[in-house]
């Protein structure tokens, strides 16, 4: 995060040449941790739904989710 301005009204923005400096280090992640991020892949069925059904759960309690 960078932090420009003076003290009484700072301004923040993300680092983005230091995210991708970072990332390029990393290097390219292997197919099987990108499954594990894609929806529907490397999870179970079971497991998928219910966190379907905590999302569902939360967005009950919520005014709008009436």
């Amino acid at each position: 995060v960078l932090v420009t301005g003076t003290f009484s009204s700072p301004t923040f923005r993300p680092d983005l040449k230091g995210m991708l400096t970072k990332g390029l280090e990393e290097g390219i992640p292997k197919p099987s941790e990108i499954k594990k991020i894609l929806p529907g892949q490397g999870t179970e069925s079971g497991e998928l739904k219910s966190l379907e059904e905590k999302g569902k759960d939360l967005l009950k309690g919520l005014p709008f989710g009436r």
